[in-house]
């Protein structure tokens, strides 16, 4: 059984498939689930980390910025994982290149491009800035936090 997601691009990357020696574009990433190997885990960890930091200073002002983020449909609650970045840009207290920088790290072990291929340094470099955002967001919602946001 996998629990691969499939995140599209909003532009594609150029990349060679093994054994093609051409180039292709990539125009979604598959992503697969973290394991407990120890650098999926300080990854994952000091992600689900920031995740809380942003809930916490969240609470702290008395913001209501929570109602933007979680969206209720019937007795299941919907987070965006768009939404989980901004909230995080908008925390002080969260440096976000730190927390895009790490996200590069786990989607090169984590991440083939067109399902073909490992995320490199080179492909993940070239990324468009919004795509990178929408991988980590929706790793965030679909593993990281999955098992925090079922039980709201």
């Amino acid at each position: 059984m996998s629990n691969d997601i499939t995140v599209e691009l909003t532009r594609a990357i150029k990349f060679t498939p093994d054994g093609s020696g051409e180039l292709a574009d990539g125009d979604f990433v598959i992503l697969r689930e973290p394991t407990a190997a120890p650098r999926e885990l300080k990854i994952c960890s000091f992600l689900k980390q920031q995740f809380f930091i942003m809930s916490m200073e969240v609470a702290r002002n008395g913001k209501e910025e929570k109602d933007d983020v979680v969206e209720s449909t019937d007795k299941k609650t919907v987070i965006a994982g768009t939404e989980i970045i901004y909230g995080m840009y908008g925390c002080q207290s969260i440096d976000m290149t730190k927390v895009l920088e790490k996200a590069k790290e786990l989607f090169k072990i984590v991440g083939k491009i067109a399902g073909a291929k490992l995320l490199t340094d080179h492909m993940l470099n070239s990324m468009y800035p919004e795509d990178l955002e929408k991988l980590l967001g929706e790793y965030m919602v679909n593993f990281i936090l999955r098992s925090i946001l079922s039980k709201t």
